[in-house]
C-alpha cells in the first residue's frame, strides 16, 4: 500500500499510489548507480495524499536530495582533489563553479578538480573552478570584496613568471679588534631582470684614528662582483675607497664615516650597483646591527637575510586546507594565486539542480552566502582527499524490496477494482 494509506480500493488512490510507487523506484536506481560516484547524496520522494474536489484522492510527491549528508574523505593522489569537511556551524558548504558549454554559474559538492589539457581547472563534470584571485602574502586582489562578480575561473596559463629585486641586506656575524686578516663574506642579489648575482663583501681592520670620541678601533667595508668586473659598485663602498664603521671598547658599532660625507652617521649608506645587462641600478638598503666587534676571531654567526628571489616558471599548485591555490615555481618558491570561496546556504536540500551535479540558490534554500574556509563557523577543505558517497548500497536495496512490495499491493488493489468493476457491468 502506499505510504501513510492502510486501506481503500478506490482506483484513484491504487494508481496515485503506483505512480508514487514508480518515482520511488526511479530515486532507488539513480541513488545505487550514484553509491560509488563522488560526493554522491541519496535522492528520495515524499508522498502525500489529499482529496480531490470529486471524492477522489490525489498523491503530491516530493523529490529530496539530501545534500546536507557528506561522505566520508577519501585518500586521492591528484594534489587538485579536496573534499568539503562540515563546520562548527555549518553543516554544509559547497565551491563555485561555472558550466563551460551553457555559462551557467552554480554550486557543487563536487571536489574532484584537476587541470585539462588546457590548465584550466575543472572537475570530471566538466565544470571550471571559481576562484577569487589574491597577492603572494594572500590577501584578495579586490580587498574586502566577496561578491561573486569578483569570481573567475582558475585558469593556470595564467600564472605569471615572478621574480623580486633585492632592495634589503642584513648581516650577522662578529669580528675581532685583534684582527689582522680582512673578513670575506658574501650575497646573492637579484636584480630587475630576475638574475641573482653574487656580490662579495670585505672587512678590513685599520690604522685609522677613531674620530669618534668613544669610538676605539675602525674597520673599512667594502663590496665586490669577483664574477664580472663590469658591474659598478657605487663610489661609497668600492674597492680602493670603502665606508669606515668604528667600534666602542665592548664592540658595539658606534656609526659610519662614508667617503661620501663629511660627517658620521648612524647608518650605512645604501649599496648602489649599476649593472652591465640592462637590468635597472640597484639601491640596497644595508642593516649591520648584528655586527658585533668583540669577538676572538672573525666568524659568520648566522647566513645574511636578503629578500629579492631569481625569476621562476610556474611549475605545480596544491590546495591548502583554507582553500588557497599555492602556486610551486622553478625557484623553489611556493607562493600563494588564488582563494576558493565557499558558499553557504540555511537549506541546501532545497537547492535546485539546474546541471548534473550543479545547484542554484531558490526562495526555500535562501541565498547564497560567500566565506572563506574557516570563517564563520565555515568547514574547511581536506587536501588530496575526495567525498565518497553517501549513499548505503545495503540500505537502498531494503528500501527496493519494501516499494516493490508495495507496488505489487497498488496492482493487486487496481485489478481486484477493474474484476469488482467487470462483475458489475456485466450483472446491470
Amino acid at each position: 500500500m502506499i505510504d501513510g494509506i492502510n486501506n481503500g480500493s478506490s482506483f484513484a488512490i491504487s494508481i496515485q499510489g503506483l505512480s508514487l510507487c514508480n518515482q520511488k523506484m526511479k530515486g532507488h536506481a539513480a541513488n545505487i548507480a550514484a553509491s560509488d560516484t563522488v560526493a554522491g547524496a541519496p535522492m528520495e520522494f515524499i508522498g502525500v495524499m489529499s482529496e480531490t474536489i470529486n471524492g477522489g484522492c490525489d498523491i503530491d510527491y516530493t523529490r529530496i536530495r539530501h545534500l546536507n549528508q557528506t561522505g566520508a574523505p577519501v585518500e586521492s593522489h591528484v594534489a587538485t582533489h579536496f573534499s568539503l569537511l562540515a563546520g562548527s556551524t555549518v553543516s554544509r558548504s559547497a565551491v563555485m563553479v561555472r558550466d563551460e558549454l551553457t555559462d551557467k554559474f552554480g554550486v557543487t559538492f563536487n571536489g574532484t578538480f584537476a587541470p585539462d589539457k588546457d590548465n584550466i581547472v575543472r572537475n570530471q563534470l566538466g565544470q571550471r573552478l571559481q576562484v577569487f584571485l589574491t597577492n603572494p602574502d594572500g590577501t584578495t586582489i579586490n580587498a574586502n570584496d566577496k561578491s561573486v562578480e569578483n569570481l573567475t575561473t582558475l585558469d593556470l596559463t595564467k600564472i605569471d613568471p615572478i621574480k623580486e629585486t633585492t632592495d634589503k641586506a642584513a648581516f650577522f656575524f662578529s669580528l675581532s679588534p685583534d684582527s689582522t686578516t680582512p673578513f670575506k663574506t658574501s650575497i646573492s642579489v637579484v636584480d630587475s631582470t630576475g638574475k641573482a648575482h653574487n656580490i662579495e663583501t670585505l672587512w678590513t681592520k685599520t690604522e685609522d684614528t677613531p674620530t669618534l670620541t668613544t669610538g676605539k678601533h675602525v674597520w673599512n667595508i667594502t663590496f665586490g662582483v669577483p664574477e664580472n668586473p663590469d658591474i659598478t659598485i657605487g663610489s661609497d663602498y668600492a674597492s680602493g675607497a670603502g665606508v669606515k664603521v668604528e667600534f666602542d671598547v665592548d664592540g658595539k658599532l658606534l656609526g659610519f664615516n662614508p667617503t661620501s660625507a663629511t660627517e658620521s652617521s648612524s647608518s650605512p649608506p645604501a649599496l648602489e650597483i649599476t649593472w652591465d645587462n640592462g637590468s635597472e641600478s640597484s639601491s640596497i638598503n644595508l642593516d649591520f646591527s648584528a655586527v658585533k666587534a668583540n669577538g676572538s676571531e672573525n666568524r659568520l654567526n648566522k647566513a645574511s637575510i636578503v629578500n629579492g628571489y631569481s625569476i621562476g616558471e610556474y611549475e605545480s599548485m596544491h590546495i591548502s586546507n583554507d582553500g588557497f591555490v599555492i602556486a610551486r615555481y622553478s625557484n623553489g618558491k611556493d607562493l600563494k594565486y588564488a582563494r576558493i570561496p565557499l558558499a553557504n546556504f540555511n537549506n541546501v536540500n532545497k537547492l535546485s539542480e539546474v546541471l548534473p551535479g550543479v545547484f542554484q540558490a531558490t526562495d526555500e534554500s535562501g541565498e547564497l552566502r560567500v566565506c572563506f574556509p574557516g570563517e564563520n563557523g565555515t568547514g574547511r577543505l581536506k587536501p588530496s582527499t575526495y567525498e565518497g558517497s553517501s549513499i548505503n548500497p545495503a540500505e537502498v536495496y531494503l528500501k527496493v524490496i519494501e516499494d516493490q512490495t508495495k507496488h505489487t499491493a497498488n496492482s493487486k488493489m487496481l485489478k481486484a477494482g477493474i474484476d469488482t468493476s467487470k462483475e458489475l457491468f456485466q450483472t446491470i
